[in-house]
């Protein structure tokens, strides 16, 4: 978990507020990465419940405190491993340094960037909590299935979908992902499955499904290995979901 310091002076000209529900808890000004954008929790939201995160602010945070050097202007990039802004394009370019800071600084002050393409919007974000291997049921052969207990609600348009696979489903030589709910078992995700055998961060924002929901609709996870799900031994995952509410 990564916290900023503070909000930066001014920090609430122009900001972007999303709701935000976690599946686990997020603590009072933790950073969190969603997609490209980095936000940051107005306060402390509990594992399930729905709070506020806000997008485009200026903020004091975690730097790395060896070799990283700011300017204002300076591209600044978030580190996910360490959770600390870098100068080093090795994560997503999350804003843009609004002050100096030398090598041994420990914090940097940054604009953080809205994401890119939902400005105007009402943004909501749902996400499953890290899923792990050993809580998928054998569904029979290949298969391993999971009910999050994540609802998304009736009339809700799905603008893409994000995976977080922070360990690879190892231990068989293929592991692909469905999302989908009771009836269609991949009707949450794109034409084509997305591998999880492998750390990644996948995006789609594409639905084989209809991407506006017609009821509310409880989310189903199944990885499928290349011959039996007992053979995987490893794999944790986060499915995040973002739109807006139409009705």
């Amino acid at each position: 978990m990564s916290q900023i310091t503070r909000l930066a002076h001014n920090a609430h000209d122009g900001l972007f507020n999303f709701k935000y529900t976690p599946g686990s808890a997020v603590a009072v000004r933790e950073l969190v990465l969603i997609g490209g954008a980095l936000l940051v929790a107005q306060a402390a939201i509990a594992a399930g419940e729905t709070g506020t995160l806000i997008g485009g602010a200026r903020v004091l945070g975690p730097k790395e405190s060896t070799a990283a050097t700011f300017s204002f202007g300076s591209d600044v990039y978030w580190d996910a491993a360490n959770e600390e802004f870098t100068d080093q394009p090795i994560g997503k370019r999350v804003g843009m340094a609004t002050a100096t800071a030398g090598a041994s600084a420990t914090e940097a002050e940054v604009q953080l960037f809205p994401p890119g393409g939902l400005l105007g919007a009402s943004i909501e974000v749902y996400s499953t909590g890290v899923l792990d291997h050993a809580d998928f049921t054998d569904g029979g052969a290949a298969v391993g299935t999971i009910d999050p207990s994540l609802t998304i609600p009736e009339g809700f348009k799905l603008l893409g979908r994000m995976l977080k696979v922070t360990e690879g489903f190892a231990g068989d030589t293929t592991a692909i992902i469905e999302v989908g709910f009771s009836g269609d078992v991949d009707g949450l995700g794109p034409a084509t499955d997305q591998s999880v055998l492998a750390a990644d961060e996948l995006y789609a924002d594409t639905f084989q499904g209809a991407s506006v929901m017609a009821a509310d609709t409880d989310v189903l996870v199944q990885v499928t290995g290349a011959s039996d799900w007992g053979n995987i031994t490893a794999g944790k995952v986060e499915v995040i979901f973002y739109g807006f509410q139409m009705t």
